[in-house]
């Protein structure tokens, strides 16, 4: 038996993550050419390509209150040319009944898939470069389950992956990331960033932390001398408005073209109400079940919202308390940076950024952030989990806690593939069979909602004490490194593993 055990011990150790991308090939050819979904998101943007088809962008803004910044239109406009570019992709139907010959979206959907399977190998790619020599004490054993928590967390979440938008935003949020940690000129992790904002607004709440690690690691560390806090305090003020001034210059050519009716996308989502997937709608499916609180579901701004006596209170709320706790996190990030760099001039050899010197620190308090957001968020779609899909293979953690962390992204993804399709309807909305009445989360629904809401407060505090932990343990080996002039290594991340 353990011989055995040992043996395949061996045979996982000699894996190469580059194998994974071989695993990953079936996935993606199932999905785009043989399963034909029933997601609304690509009607939606099937019919913002017809109009602009018929028309021009002005005349696609003047015509729908798009939800999205003008990149994404922009991507719906070039898939739709793709997609007139192509064969005719009816045959289709003759190697599966889900394909319909006479559906007229048919090319536009094959079109975007393949553009989000190219998107997927693209992040993979991105991954692997990423890994190499990015953990202290990585083997390959490490890398190969890093590598296949991305594809299995793909594979969960293959019912949004390739028919949303959120998969090639989370790819640019990893570029930047690549960009910021390991490019020669990281600046320009700024302008991808900013890209991100204007394709879609949310990477806007990852700014502060952005900013932060691209300040140069030695303006940092002379903090102490003389008019060090005041240099200081200018890097990180022109980092913040060049960023600004990057999304900025993206986005005027938009407004210009369009109108306010660009900006029309604020207005939308500033509007909506309590996501039915939402933490808070967790809160009030288990207030449903505990207290009898009465919940009705009601459809808008493309999802449906729950409404009851407490929604409005909630609704005003949600953004204070996502404002706060991401002051919070954003608090223990510099008291964590602050604790970590010594005062003192860097080493010779040390990355001139602080992201790319301390990429373990800035990743997972990106991952924090993203937490964050996700829980505090009045909106939760089932694509948001794809936020975290290029980054929980990043986590700064040590085989047995990072195991822990994985695992439970895992589960947060099988929840979600469960809640989105499948027991949408039936179990959150609520429905009663014959009608048309919806009375929100079922027993079930807000078992599911609450696993999952679960699931993503421990992944969120599991990695907050760990970065609160090794504050604590930095601290004593930054004042020891202070006189002793040498760097300070993470702890949990400074032993070795035999390769």
């Amino acid at each position: 038996m353990v011989v055995g055990h040992r043996w395949l011990r061996d045979l996982v150790a000699r894996f190469d993550p580059t194998i994974g991308a071989v695993a990953l090939v079936p996935l993606v050819v199932v999905w785009v050419f043989l399963y034909r979904g029933t997601d609304c998101d690509l009607d939606i943007y099937y019919r913002y390509a017809q109009t602009g088809r018929a028309g021009s962008l002005e005349r696609v803004y003047a015509a729908h209150d798009i939800e999205y910044p003008p990149l994404a239109v922009l991507l719906f406009l070039g898939t739709d040319a793709v997609a007139r570019a192509l064969p005719d992709c009816s045959p289709l139907g003759a190697l599966s009944g889900k394909y319909q010959a006479t559906d007229p979206s048919l090319n536009f959907r094959v079109a975007y898939r393949l553009e989000m399977a190219l998107v997927a190998f693209a992040v993979l790619g991105g991954l692997l470069v990423l890994l190499r020599g990015w953990q202290v004490g990585d083997n390959r054993l490490d890398r190969c389950e890093r590598v296949l928590t991305f594809i299995l967390g793909l594979a969960l979440l293959s019912r949004v992956a390739f028919d949303r938008l959120d998969l090639l935003l989370s790819a640019l949020v990893l570029l930047a990331l690549g960009v910021l940690t390991r490019s020669r000129r990281p600046a320009w992790s700024l302008l991808v960033l900013a890209l991100a904002v204007v394709f879609k607004v949310v990477p806007i709440a990852l700014a502060p932390i952005w900013v932060i690690g691209s300040v140069p690691l030695a303006v940092l560390a002379n903090r102490e001398a003389p008019g060090g806090w005041r240099r200081l305090l200018l890097s990180v003020t022109g980092r913040g408005l060049s960023l600004a001034g990057l999304v900025l210059l993206i986005f005027l050519p938009f407004y210009l073209l369009v109108g306010s009716r660009a900006l029309v996308f604020f207005t939308y989502h500033k509007d909506r109400g309590i996501e039915i997937e939402s933490t808070y709608a967790a809160v009030l499916g288990t207030l449903k079940h505990a207290t009898g609180h009465e919940l009705a579901v009601e459809s808008g701004h493309g999802g449906c919202d729950l409404v009851s006596t407490l929604t409005p209170a909630l609704t005003q709320m949600a953004p204070f308390v996502l404002g706060v706790l991401l002051l919070g996190a954003m608090g223990l990030f510099l008291t964590t940076l602050l604790r970590t760099v010594p005062a003192q001039p860097p080493a010779v050899g040390t990355p001139t950024q602080l992201a790319a010197a301390h990429h373990d620190l800035f990743t997972g308090f990106l991952i924090v952030f993203v937490l964050v957001f996700l829980l505090a968020n009045k909106v939760f779609s089932p694509q948001f989990v794809l936020w975290l899909l290029p980054l929980v293979p990043l986590v700064p953690l040590a085989r047995r806690p990072r195991r822990f962390f994985q695992a439970g992204f895992l589960g947060v993804c099988l929840v979600t593939h469960f809640i989105y399709p499948r027991y949408l309807e039936k179990s959150l909305y609520g429905q009663v069979p014959g009608s048309s009445v919806c009375g929100g989360p079922t027993l079930f629904g807000a078992f599911l909602l609450d696993t999952r809401t679960l699931l993503l407060l421990a992944l969120l505090v599991g990695l907050t004490a760990q970065m609160v932990r090794r504050v604590r343990c930095v601290s004593g080996a930054t004042r020891g490194a202070e006189n002793r002039r040498v760097p300070v290594a993470w702890p949990s991340l400074s032993v070795r593993r035999s390769a």
